[in-house]
């Protein structure tokens, strides 16, 4: 059986850098834990995506496309793994804005600036550069995978694609052919459109999607947070959090009053190689 674009498939999969042979990703456990790379908060065991949505990183989504079931290897290039090094997402901080909240930089060190995860790349001269690049840009790859079974049920392909968007602890429900998801929290309706066209395109027989929200709690006093925004100026630091925010597209380099820096969170870098910093 030839897989094809929009088809589902249950794959099971490890990936390695190419030239170090340093695996970074497996959905299988035990491989996990052999590398040193398990997380206790991670889900192991096969996954079920929809090929060509982009469910896995774009190299390995193109090699499904044509294969058979069974076992498979493929080399990908960078550029259609975490894709190529961007100097743009490099940013040159003082090293006074670390040390005022103890913090001492250095390679490797991963923080989270303005919501963006970075990297610090140097530290010379009483400047800091972070690199927000995905810390896997620039490497080629290697993956094994293996196509378990194309996946036909209707409320396993929903399942699966539940979880590859965020959402697979959703109750679910089949009314015929119409899908009905019961979320915790109120999405907005421009996004109950944009999930209803997407679900309907990937899985036909699908008709409609009714979306089921908890009653508001009339006890609860509503609060309003003032928000305001400013445009980063030489003199303007943005600010130093410890939030999880997705990373932007691109950064920019600041430097900025002392008083405007928040606390710096330090992280632990991923278990990848590292790189020695530009001279």
């Amino acid at each position: 059986m030839t897989i094809k674009k929009g088809d589902f498939v249950e794959i099971e999969y490890t990936g390695r850098l190419k030239e170090e042979n340093i695996t970074f990703d497996t959905t299988d456990q035990n491989i996990a834990k052999q590398n040193d790379i398990f997380n206790e908060k991670g889900a192991y065991g096969p996954v079920v995506i929809c090929v060509g949505e982009s469910h896995v990183v774009k190299g390995l989504d193109e090699a499904i496309v044509g294969k058979d079931i069974g076992e498979h290897d493929v080399n990908i290039v960078s550029e259609d793994g975490f894709g190529k090094k961007n100097a743009k997402l490099l940013r040159l901080m003082p090293i006074s804005a670390f040390r005022r909240q103890k913090i001492e930089p250095m390679p490797g060190l991963q923080v989270n600036i303005d919501g963006m995860m970075g990297m610090v790349k140097t530290v010379t001269g009483g400047r800091v550069i972070v690199d927000f690049n995905h810390p896997l840009s620039g490497k080629d790859l290697f993956y094994h995978f293996n196509i378990l079974r194309k996946v036909d049920d209707t409320e396993e392909k929903v399942e699966g694609l539940m979880g590859m968007i965020g959402l697979s602890n959703v109750q679910k429900r089949m009314e015929k052919k119409n899908l009905v998801l019961t979320l915790d929290v109120m999405i907005p309706p421009q996004m109950q459109d944009q999930m209803q066209v997407k679900i309907k395109s990937l899985i036909p027989e699908i008709t409609a999607v009714t979306f089921e929200f908890p009653a508001p709690d009339k006890t609860q006093k509503t609060s309003k947070k003032k928000v305001s925004g400013a445009v980063e100026t030489p003199e303007d630091l943005p600010s130093v959090d410890s939030s999880d925010s997705p990373k932007k597209e691109e950064a920019q380099t600041a430097e900025a009053k002392p008083e405007e820096v928040k606390p710096v969170e330090s992280k632990p870098a991923e278990p990848i190689p590292e790189e020695k910093p530009a001279s």
